[in-house]
């Protein structure tokens, strides 16, 4: 990641970094276990009660009861993090590392397929992945205030005033905010046109969420830095889906799916054009997970270490992890991303392997890990996952699979449904054997 060479001190590219996202920078940086870590995301989430603008509480309760079923569930779902992929995250600079779509970081990053988080992130074309500099931060809050104005001139209208009544300052401010709607949305605004609500004024909205937005830009806005550097961290949004590839893409106004999309990304997408500036809005895939009652967790798990409540640093504004969703209709997409996240990605395995050597200091469960390294080297993984190239076919060819590959290796080595079958043991196993410190 080329963010690596950044020190977690707050200047003039990485203008906002709390106390214990650093700690925890500091923490991967000197090879401390993901385990040993996990005690710094508790407070990091036990934080969030230091703000009362977006619910918290059921979020802090899941990380502070360390003997509940969602504790061991998020810890778990922390160690499937690349530790590569999860500093920068911390440092809000994911973008500019994953600016160039053949970057080697990618390897670090799982493939979308499948159920799990995202994220949302913003740069600035031409800038390989860097983001606004104070100045322009302080031109879109600018733009900002006028969008607010105009939210207020539109409820006067709609309450007391003929759109003929408008005059001066008040019409310019309510033009104001429709140009700037008629950036990201599909119905446009037009000098002569009658006027209608603001986006952020529709389905009984308020512009609440928008001060809080001004807010934390101006958080951003630091003093004795040079104001024309381009900031290498940016404020994103966490989102989580049955299907991460289709609602990912719904946050890009290219595509013309905003109405979907979260409504202050929306606005600061637009405020940004507005002043001129293209827009590249990054998507990345975070914790895909192998069951579907864990996906309120992993959204949970990263909107906590991503910072991105808006009172925070981000871009969202409702709790995690509450929304209830469809079930998903494919059976087999949740094996198919099991083998994903524990076999063909490795880190997950060597992250539980590092805390338990950490914790337990190599006892018999360390050597239950060697064993299945013994059984089926990560190089015998990734030549079975090449040769099955079609990963996400129905769970009965995925099984005929596997039982071919114990025909081939049943005197030698293990199959990949025996490791996953291994792994489930010891991930179960290792359950009681993270003892409290």
């Amino acid at each position: 990641m080329d963010s690596n060479r950044i020190q977690p001190e707050i200047c003039a590219e990485v203008p906002v970094l709390g106390r214990l996202p650093k700690l925890l920078i500091q923490g991967l940086d000197n090879g401390t276990s993901l385990d040993a870590l996990f005690s710094l995301v508790v407070d990091m989430a036990k934080d969030l009660q230091q703000q009362d603008f977006v619910a918290c509480k059921k979020v802090v309760k899941c990380f502070e009861d360390d003997g509940g079923e969602p504790y061991r569930i998020l810890r778990t779902l922390f160690h499937t993090f690349h530790r590569e992929t999860l500093r920068p995250l911390l440092f809000g600079t994911l973008p500019y590392d994953l600016w160039d779509t053949d970057s080697p970081s990618w390897k670090k990053i799982y493939d979308p397929a499948g159920a799990g988080t995202y994220l949302i992130g913003l740069s600035i074309q031409g800038r390989s992945g860097a983001f606004l500099n104070r100045n322009e931060i302080e031109q879109v809050v600018a733009l900002m205030r006028q969008y607010v104005a105009g939210c207020h001139v539109w409820k006067m209208v709609k309450d007391n005033l003929s759109h003929s009544q408008l005059r001066g300052r008040n019409r310019a401010n309510l033009e104001k905010a429709l140009r700037i709607d008629s950036l990201v949305e599909s119905k446009k605004w037009e000098p002569g046109d009658d006027y209608f609500a603001p986006k952020q004024m529709t389905n009984g909205g308020n512009t609440d969420n928008i001060g809080a937005l001004i807010r934390m830009l101006l958080r951003r806005c630091i003093e004795n830095v040079d104001p024309e550097v381009f900031q290498l961290s940016a404020p994103v949004y966490i989102g989580c889906s049955h299907k991460v590839p289709a609602r990912m893409i719904q946050h890009d106004p290219d595509y013309g799916r905003t109405g979907s999309s979260a409504s202050l990304l929306r606005v600061l997408i637009a405020c940004i054009r507005y002043i001129g500036l293209p827009v590249v809005v990054h998507t990345i895939p975070m914790v895909m997970v192998w069951e579907e009652s864990h996906i309120k967790y992993a959204e949970m798990l990263v909107t906590v270490l991503a910072q991105s409540y808006i009172s925070v640093g981000g871009l969202n504004v409702a709790q995690p992890g509450l929304v209830k969703r469809k079930p998903n209709d494919d059976p087999s997409l949740y094996e198919t991303t099991k083998i994903h996240v524990w076999v063909k990605r490795p880190w997950f395995h060597e992250n539980i392997a590092q805390s338990l050597a950490f914790r337990l200091n190599r006892d018999v469960l360390l050597d239950a890990v060697n064993e299945i390294d013994a059984q089926i080297t990560e190089e015998q993984a990734r030549r079975e996952m090449a040769i099955n190239r079609d990963l996400e076919m129905e769970i009965s060819t995925l099984q005929a699979k596997f039982d071919e590959a114990r025909e081939r290796a049943e005197n030698a080595n293990r199959t990949r449904q025996e490791h996953l079958d291994r792994l489930d043991n010891f991930l179960a196993m290792s359950t009681p054997l993270f003892p409290d410190a």
